[in-house]
């Protein structure tokens, strides 16, 4: 155990009552003496996710008299996967009760911790926590915040997400939040760019609403078509190829010249690069026969997945032509990335010809009605995505399971369909009229086109018009509308 923070905390108390007692000699001219050094407080070294709460802190005095309590912390954060063997015992200690808490950022032990620590308490107990922003977006909020609801915590204030650094050994550079909960506290306050706004109630992806949890769901509440995922080759990189290697492989295989296509990942879709992929599952095997470089390739990944110390890839080596994961839309279909940087304000959506491959970097709609890229490119679809996805560093990451099925969007006419359509028409044409640029370029807002811009902008109030007359004033005011339709939408399925 790192007693680093116990040692400081002891120093602080030194300090705060040295400073105290030069005060108290300003007035009264004396004061006790403060050496030597006396334990100041109760400071316990060791594990917060071990310890009993309530003997390190207990909520009655020796007369049984409730004590008024306050917690405040800065635990770790450690995402799922970065956690060490022990860390991981630690949660599962704590939250094994939680169906998926594996996925849960080591944080969320505090919180729940808080939860049992508070539940039936008799006293005026108040907690406040910085944490990492990923317990209140994506999946894990629906793990961990119905279990703290259900104990009678509200979330009493909470600060927005901000990029925090500093100057500790482990340096920590990650999108924060604080949230303070508490039992049965009337007035709360949302703090958001140095404004504070007094609010009935706040919500686990900390915005004034009710306490909605939106669940992952494989179907589109708004009856969109399917979105699924690019193709996963899993091949070693044996079927991807650079521009220059495409051109020095057909030289030595000239009939493999026809089973190149053009293949798009993220950098590929965002950042103009090349990249061609070889499809041998096109080639029949009798023509494999005569290609000599196509079947050292197609060798060399039945032997890479062969050597794999994963089960189901190992099976794949039987059929060693074909991806892992294959998505050949029959025709022209639309894309969007699965990892989007933060500072864009619209989500760049593709349309991509059939011949044209994706990756699993992308995710794919095979359908080519433009009002859906109207509407997954809008405003709406970006606050929502901004609330409920989750983030991967300093952007965002699109699920198709929490992003796309679950946004809830009216049924609209077809003649209503059709100006968002007239649109993506102007929002095509303008991309065109920059076709030196990068998809990157286009949509860094420094450097973004005046009229894209203003192309989006128009498309925006189109959709917008869908759910309402009168225009949305803020970002705020579309999120609250969305989750209440969210609500509502959710209820009328149930009743189906």
């Amino acid at each position: 155990m790192d007693d680093f923070a116990h040692e400081t905390a002891k120093l602080s108390l030194w300090l705060t009552e040295h400073q105290m007692n030069l005060a108290f000699k300003e007035v009264f001219g004396e004061v006790r003496a403060t050496l030597p050094l006396q334990d100041s407080g109760n400071i316990t070294c060791g594990n917060a996710t071990r310890l009993d709460w309530e003997v390190v802190c207990p909520m009655l005095d020796t007369k049984g008299s409730a004590f008024e309590i306050y917690i405040l912390g800065n635990p770790p954060y450690i995402g799922s996967k970065n956690q060490k063997k022990s860390q991981k015992n630690d949660l599962k200690l704590i939250a094994d009760r939680l169906k998926g808490y594996g996925i849960l950022d080591y944080v969320s032990c505090w919180f729940i911790k808080a939860a049992n620590y508070f539940f039936d308490s008799h006293c005026n107990v108040r907690c406040a926590f910085v944490s990492t922003s990923s317990i209140t977006q994506g999946e894990q909020v629906a793990v961990m915040w119905p279990y703290i609801l259900q104990h009678g915590l509200d979330i009493y204030f909470s600060v927005s997400a901000f990029n925090w650094s500093n100057n500790a050994r482990q340096n920590a550079s990650v999108y924060c939040v604080i949230i303070g909960l508490g039992i049965n506290i009337k007035n709360k306050y949302i703090y958001t760019d140095n404004a504070c706004k007094s609010v009935k109630n706040i919500s686990p992806y900390l915005i004034a609403n009710s306490s909605c949890i939106v669940e992952k769901r494989t179907k589109s509440l708004a009856n969109f078509p399917i979105m699924g995922i690019g193709n996963k080759p899993i091949d070693d990189g044996n079927y991807l190829f650079s521009n220059e290697e495409k051109e020095e492989f057909i030289k030595q295989e000239p009939n493999a010249k026809n089973y190149f296509f053009r293949w798009y990942g993220g950098r590929e879709f965002s950042g103009g690069i090349i990249r061609w992929c070889l499809l041998p599952q096109r080639i029949p095997d009798i023509e494999i026969e005569r290609m000599p470089k196509v079947k050292d390739l197609v060798n060399k990944v039945q032997q890479f997945r062969l050597n794999s110390s994963s089960t189901p890839t190992i099976k794949l080596a039987q059929t060693p032509k074909n991806f892992h994961v294959e998505n050949f839309p029959i025709s022209d279909y639309m894309v969007v990335q699965k990892v989007s940087t933060g500072i864009r304000k619209y989500l760049p959506v593709g349309i991509f010809k059939k011949d044209l491959i994706s990756s699993d970097l992308l995710n794919v709609i095979k359908s080519s009605d433009l009002s859906i890229f109207a509407i997954i490119s809008s405003k709406m679809h970006m606050v929502w995505m901004s609330a409920v996805g989750g983030r991967l560093g300093d952007g965002f990451r699109y699920s198709s399971y929490l992003c796309y099925n679950t946004f809830p969007f009216p049924e609209i006419t077809e003649a209503q369909k059709a100006p968002l359509k007239d649109h993506v028409f102007k929002v095509l044409d303008e991309r065109e009229q920059h076709s030196e640029k990068t998809m990157a370029q286009l949509y860094d807002p420094d450097k973004m086109p005046e009229y894209l811009r203003l192309a989006h902008h128009e498309m925006d109030l189109a959709v917008e018009q869908c759910y309402r007359s009168k225009p949305f004033s803020s970002d705020e005011e579309r999120l609250e509308y969305l989750f209440t339709l969210y609500e509502e939408m959710i209820a009328a399925e149930k009743k189906t």
